[in-house]
Parts: C-alpha cells; structure tokens; sequence
C-alpha cells in the first residue's frame, strides 16, 4: 500500500499567523500595538503563540493510505 501526505490548509494558516504572532512578539514590535503589564505576562503571550505555532504544524499534515 502506498501513503499520500496531504497538508489541511485551514490549521496550517492557523500555524503560520502564531508564528508570526511569535516572531514579532519576540522581536518587541508588537509593543507598539499591544502593551503587557510586566515580562511574564509578555513570555507566556509568546509561549502561546508559539505552541499554537507547533500545534497547527502538527495537525495541518495528515497520511492518507491509497490502495493499489
């Protein structure tokens, strides 16, 4: 039997916006739209973003089994 990879795009775009969430989370240049209350509240906010990241990676790839 043959197996066929197949990406979702729907939790694939979900990965790809919490990256970018991430990245500019970590990058500081989201401070100039959202202004958090102390570092913690900021790493957990990008702790978040990045599981939702790893997450929509995860479930976007799904092994299709093709019978021949």
């Amino acid at each position: 039997m043959k197996s066929k990879i197949v990406i979702k795009p729907g939790p694939f775009l979900i990965a790809i916006l919490s990256f970018i969430i991430f990245y500019s989370t970590v990058s500081g240049s989201i401070q100039n739209y959202i202004h958090f209350a102390g570092v913690e509240n900021e790493m957990a906010f990008a702790f978040v973003a990045l599981l939702g990241t790893v997450l929509g990676a995860f479930v976007s790839f799904e092994k299709f089994k093709i019978k021949k």
